[in-house]
């Protein structure tokens, strides 16, 4: 019963409805199949998912993205493979919406370009 003793503390339960009121809608999203790792175990690669055709067209990208937007989703998650080999992708989603890039860090995200990027 932690969860009912920390909403009765005040503190905990003020944070817990700045939180529930935010109204997140988020996705996940593959913005690609490549990765510059082979990592052993990595669910990606051992599930077959590296192996479906990669949408390469920027333009088709775009319009999916404001698509999405219009069916209410307002924060992105990009996994892949590897986001950052495709900053092109990155890019069309940061400038349409909240996006959170999981990333294997080798390869630097320009914070003077997503300056806001999570």
């Amino acid at each position: 019963m932690k969860t009912i003793s920390l909403l009765l503390d005040s503190e905990w339960y003020d944070r817990y409805r700045r939180i529930a009121n935010l109204n997140i809608r988020s996705s996940i999203y593959d913005v690609t199949n490549r990765c510059n790792l082979r990592c052993r175990g990595c669910f990606f690669f051992s599930s077959g998912e590296n192996h479906v055709k990669e949408e390469t067209n920027i333009k088709q990208w775009e319009a999916f993205i404001d698509k999405e937007r219009k069916r209410g989703v307002n924060l992105a998650i990009l996994i892949g493979g590897e986001p950052t080999l495709c900053m092109d992708r990155v890019e069309a989603f940061y400038k349409r919406l909240p996006s959170y890039c999981a990333t294997n860090g080798l390869i630097k995200i320009p914070r003077d370009k997503f300056p806001d990027m999570m």
